[in-house]
């Protein structure tokens, strides 16, 4: 998308070097730039990500086709002819509306095709010079098409349905081992423990499996959230430690099980894993509490919501526990502790994690229904 805007632009300019060479430098600046944005959003508005992030907010839709003048600044920039720039901008925003306002599907499609088709006929028979035909048509492309039509539904004007969160199984597995590792590809503590190169992204996969499995043999909650048959976000609930014989036989088994991942993943790396588990729980409150061990969403995904609806679902599960005092997590994200704190959390302790800050936050338990925990944050790799 960058590369597609820089080089629209580049292009854009040295063709028009005749017109702009009278021009003070800082005025073709503008314009580059100008023309660089209305590129590389043509590219970006069809990706599944934007799409979806401007399908589930209305009122942003509208916002972003109202603060589109970038035709006007273009042409001003570089003192083109401001009526037809005008006339540009007015037949943008005409099609971009009434393309938002219909339903998602094939007709909205069409009617987004045909504004696009329209400007495609009698913009280059406006007298202007071909590279500023160029971006007027991209700036039609950008708003009135790329961005007011919706183009992930389905033919009948449906979006993939989103499915109930559910408890994953063991069919699961492979979906969450690639869900958790990308999510967590940038995680500071994974970068610091494994590195970036890709046998140390292989350690980290094994990590993720391990962590799948042990939530099993623990009895963690495994939490997921599918659109259609993907799946889009997922989390790992500790509940309460439990005590006594059945407990200790638990902790037997996992302990035996991390032994082919200590193997896997040397020394170094399995010893920083059980640290951070170590140092994390030994600064959690002391009464019985759950704990959000991992909160993920699929990077494509992310801005849609889903963190928000699994970190409710945590918070849930905490209230409705009558043995749970809470709910606790760990981020190394210093950006997340303010969002956390708006939702209940109190900072705790801060650890040092493989050279890395780790803040440990905990929600306490209210008594009562919870029902102001509906607008949590949109995390995404939230502990």
């Amino acid at each position: 998308m960058l590369l597609f805007g820089l080089g629209a632009a580049a292009w854009v300019m040295f063709a028009l070097s005749a017109t702009t060479a009278s021009l003070p430098w800082w005025r073709v600046a503008v314009a580059a730039l100008l023309v660089a944005d209305i590129a590389a959003g043509c590219v970006a508005n069809f990706t599944r990500s934007t799409n979806n992030f401007y399908a589930t907010r209305p009122s942003k839709r509208w916002a972003f086709i109202a603060v589109h003048l970038h035709v006007l600044g273009v042409a001003w920039a570089l003192g083109a002819a401001m009526s037809l720039a005008l006339a540009v901008w007015a037949y943008t925003m005409v099609v971009a509306s009434v393309v938002n306002r219909l339903r998602p599907g094939p007709t909205q499609t069409f009617v987004g095709g045909l504004g696009l088709a329209g400007a495609v006929t009698w913009l280059p028979q406006s007298g202007a010079p071909p590279p500023l035909v160029v971006v007027y048509l991209l700036f039609v492309m950008k708003v009135a098409f790329s961005f007011a039509v919706d183009h992930y539904r389905d033919a009948a004007g449906a979006a993939a349905p989103l499915q109930p969160l559910r408890e994953l199984d063991d069919a699961d597995r492979p979906a969450f081992v690639a869900l958790m590792s990308a999510a967590f590809a940038r995680d500071p503590f994974m970068l610091a423990v494994f590195g970036r190169d890709r046998p140390q992204e292989t350690n980290a996969r094994r990590r993720e499996a391990f962590l799948f499995d042990a939530a099993r043999w623990s009895s963690w909650r495994r939490r997921g959230l599918f659109v259609g048959d993907r799946l889009v976000a997922c989390a790992l609930i500790e509940p309460p430690q439990t005590s006594g014989l059945l407990g200790a036989l638990r902790l037997a088994v996992v302990a035996l099980r991390f032994i082919p991942v200590v193997v896997r993943v040397g020394v170094r790396g399995a010893s920083a894993l059980n640290d951070s588990v170590r140092q994390t729980r030994a600064v959690a409150p002391r009464a019985p509490h759950h704990y959000l061990v991992m909160l993920g969403v699929t990077p494509d995904q992310q801005g849609q919501g889903w963190g928000r609806r699994l970190l409710d679902d945590a918070i849930a599960l905490s209230e409705r526990s009558p043995g749970s005092s809470g709910l606790a997590l760990d981020t190394e994200n210093p950006d997340n502790v303010g969002w956390y704190r708006r939702w209940g959390f109190v900072e705790g302790a801060t650890v040092e994690l493989a050279g890395v800050k780790a803040f440990t936050l905990f929600r306490p338990r209210r008594e009562g229904p919870s029902g102001d925990e509906k607008a949590a944050p949109d995390a995404t790799t939230a502990a």
